[in-house]
């Protein structure tokens, strides 16, 4: 199925390209949520480990995050000008470049997964376990890669539906396979946490293998992989996209180290309400980010077809329908919140601090939406160093000056904390709002230059 996202109603192409993109990535959440419930029926020092593991591991998540929004961003301005023959050339440079880079985290990834663990200055078990998840995790580093680039195409096209199905059976079949990997039986050795890690990797494994065969019975792939040749600007141009991507992505763990480093003044009771709060907004935000994609797609293909009232228009819309995620949001944090921190720890103390969080990220929502939405609207018009800024600001920049004035200067406590945070959110909103609307402004002037008359 492919959308032409040049034409038609753009509320319905968000709905179509959203929804299902949301869907996937609520089953998608889960698989997390599943990977720590069984890492806790290790105990707890394992799940210490596999906690742990999650910084280092999140440099893959920024790798294939960049490479897949880069590629889906250069496709969808080349199926917007009609071009479906540099299209697929894009697509398959971008698989090669997502292969090379997967082995080359891989390669690091061993060498340095010891020395990245040990600033954390973990306990000896603790760090045992971690590199027992950790070195797997790496091994499979070219597959979680290549299973966000294969996807590119479909997410270019305003095709989310596969994926979502994808990550739906994925979230079964990791509920079948971590308990079989962990203790073994019909065949295979008990593997404790290398298990969850094996489990993770096989199903990339399977993503991958399914994705290929469906776009090569689509004809995507056909004749591309054995007639490529390298194109060394096509790489350069993809990479452009891709790096300030990949470190708008590094600048969330920056700014997740940053806000630990605040809350923990406060003790560890604010740091596991804190965390927890967070693993419940994650699942909040679940329909922003189908938004996000949506916006990407529309844009990036109406960027490539030089209908700057369409990208004008997806930007309202989406923000628009960031409404109802709100509303999704709301009914999350007030009606199950509670009661899903309680799930985590029985501390009275600790869910009162993740609820005053959460009820002030309430307010913090539609920030993210216009957050997310106008770095989407920079990716789709090819200005991406724009985007990391704008990321860099709110992620790095504000908290540096911010926290300390509220907490310190004005005596603000951990309710400072997220005063804080809200103010951050909402002063980087604004500014990547206004950064988007004056980048596509100046698209649609350059385009209206080079293509005026010469008198």
């Amino acid at each position: 199925m492919r959308l032409d996202l040049t034409e038609g109603s753009i509320t319905k192409h968000i709905k179509t390209i959203a929804i299902p993109a949301s869907i996937g990535f609520f089953f998608n959440t889960m698989f997390n949520v599943v990977d720590t419930y069984f890492g806790g029926k290790l105990g707890d020092t394992a799940l210490a480990g596999l906690s742990a593991s999650f910084p280092a591991f999140f440099i893959i998540i920024a790798a294939s995050t960049g490479i897949s929004t880069a590629t889906t961003a250069l496709v969808s301005n080349h199926l917007g000008k009609k071009d479906a023959v540099q299209a697929k050339e894009y697509y398959v440079q971008g698989i090669f470049m997502g292969i090379i880079s997967g082995i080359i985290l891989t390669i690091i990834g061993l060498y340095f997964s010891r020395p990245l663990l040990q600033i954390m200055n973990l306990p000896a078990d603790v760090l045992d376990y971690a590199l027992d998840y950790l070195n797997l995790i790496f091994i499979g580093t070219p597959f979680f890669i290549l299973a966000g680039i294969l996807n590119a195409y479909l997410n270019a096209q305003g095709n989310t539906k596969i994926f979502r199905n994808l990550l739906i059976v994925a979230f079964f079949l990791n509920i079948i396979l971590d308990p079989w990997f962990m203790y073994g039986g019909f065949g295979i050795p008990a593997m404790g946490i290398q298990g969850i890690a094996f489990a993770t990797v096989l199903v990339q494994m399977i993503e991958c293998g399914y994705l290929a065969y469906y776009l090569k019975g689509q004809g995507v792939l056909s004749g591309q992989i054995k007639n490529f040749r390298l194109k060394v600007s096509i790489m350069k141009e993809i990479l452009v996209q891709a790096i300030p991507s990949s470190l708008n992505m590094m600048s969330i763990a920056i700014g997740t180290y940053i806000i630990n480093y605040f809350i923990a003044v406060f003790g560890a009771d604010a740091i596991a309400g804190y965390g927890v709060a967070i693993r419940i907004e994650q699942i909040a935000l679940i329909p922003s980010i189908g938004l996000n994609i949506a916006a990407l797609s529309i844009i990036g293909q109406n960027n490539g077809a030089h209908k700057f009232d369409r990208i004008q228009e997806t930007i309202r819309k989406a923000i628009e329908l960031g409404l109802y995620a709100l509303a999704f949001s709301i009914f999350i944090v007030v009606f199950l919140g509670r009661d899903i921190i309680a799930q985590f720890s029985p501390s009275q103390n600790i869910s009162e601090i993740g609820m005053n969080y959460l009820y002030v990220s309430l307010f913090i929502f539609m920030a993210y939406v216009i957050s997310f939405v106008s770095a989407s609207a920079l990716q789709g018009i090819k200005y991406p160093n724009r985007a990391l800024w704008t990321g860099v600001l709110r992620q790095i920049i504000l908290p540096l000056i911010v926290f300390p004035i509220v907490i310190y200067k004005l005596s603000g406590g951990l309710e400072g904390v997220w005063i804080s945070l809200l103010i951050i959110n909402w002063i980087g909103a604004i500014i990547s709002f206004i950064i988007a609307e004056k980048s596509i402004a100046q698209r649609e002037r350059e385009y209206h230059i080079k293509h005026s008359p010469i008198i």
